[in-house]
Formats: C-alpha cells, structure tokens, sequence
C-alpha cells in the first residue's frame, strides 16, 4: 500500500512516501531513450531486462532504444534523452519515420543559406555558393531558405539519406 502522506502509526514506520510500487521495492523499469551520435560514431552499453548489451551506433544518426544504465565506451554521443516512455524492447521505442524526397537547392546568384530536417528527423542548415545546385534527403515540407535568392525543389523521389540523392554538387553555372 502506498502512503503518500508520510507519517507514523504505532510501530509501523510510514514516513518515507513512495509514488508506485517499483520504487519501493527497489525496481526499475527500462524506458525508452532517444540517441543523437556525433561526427564520429559511439560503442555504447546499456541494460535491458537485467542483461547487458553493447553495440556501436554510426556517426550523425539518431537512434530509439530501451532500457537504463547507458554509457559511452568509446566515442561519444551527441545528446541522450530518457523519453520517460515503460517499454520491454527497442520495437517499444520505434520513432516516428519521416516521409523524405531528395530535394535539389539552387544556390542562385547570391548564394543561399536553406533550413530543413533531414531523414533522421535533426534539424540542419547548408549554404549552396551561387549558381551551384546541390541535393539532400530532406522531411518533406521541411526545407525554407533563411537568406539569399536561390529556389528548391522537391524532386518527389523517396530516399532514406543523402546517398540517395546522388546528384551531388553540379558546379556549372546554373540559371
């Protein structure tokens, strides 16, 4: 039984309050945690029902897992955040997968800074030189121009990342 209060009844001790029953037994519950790596990749463990696993994460990507107790072994991460969402497996923690196109940004004659969320769901910016074209995966609906007079264009060709863009920089002068 919980007590929320606190207080003392006869010779039973009640002061210490609990909000559920896992903390006053002394368990924890694995949650959901949303991983960010860096430029460089991570090897990271962690626990997940009482056993231990490790494994390595690929660089500039974000990752969904659960589980506690994670740690850096090598290389190191971006950012960690405990959603604070009960799961049982990493299936549990499956993150929202963004609808994606490459899109062509079109540096214009002044050059042009773009604004857009990338595949993996984190938020970037490019600068594209004047009269250069270039490609990204992109969220789409996501890309806007913070400066400059170039245009984009959603090519309506679904990718994963950047490699499936593979239009690459065209340095030619563009009109």
């Amino acid at each position: 039984s919980q007590n929320q209060t606190g207080f003392t009844e006869g010779n039973l001790d009640t002061s210490v309050a609990y909000s559920d029953c896992e903390t006053c037994q002394g368990i924890t519950t694995d949650t959901c945690h949303r991983i960010v790596t860096a430029l460089t990749g991570v090897e990271i463990s962690y626990e997940q029902g009482g056993q231990t696993y490790t494994t390595s994460l690929l660089p500039q990507r974000s990752y969904n897992f659960c589980g506690q107790n994670f740690q850096e072994l090598s290389g190191t991460w971006d950012s960690i955040v405990d959603r604070g969402t009960a799961c049982t497996n990493n299936l549990d923690c499956n993150k929202l997968i963004f609808r994606t196109s490459c899109h062509t940004l079109n540096g214009g004659t002044t050059g042009t800074t773009f604004d857009y969320q990338t595949s993996s769901g984190l938020f970037a910016t490019i600068y594209v030189n004047p009269f250069t074209l270039t490609t990204v995966c992109a969220v789409i609906n996501s890309v806007t121009i913070d400066s400059g007079n170039g245009s984009y264009n959603d090519n309506q060709s679904l990718c994963i990342d950047d490699d499936d863009c593979d239009f690459g920089i065209i340095d030619d002068p563009q009109p």
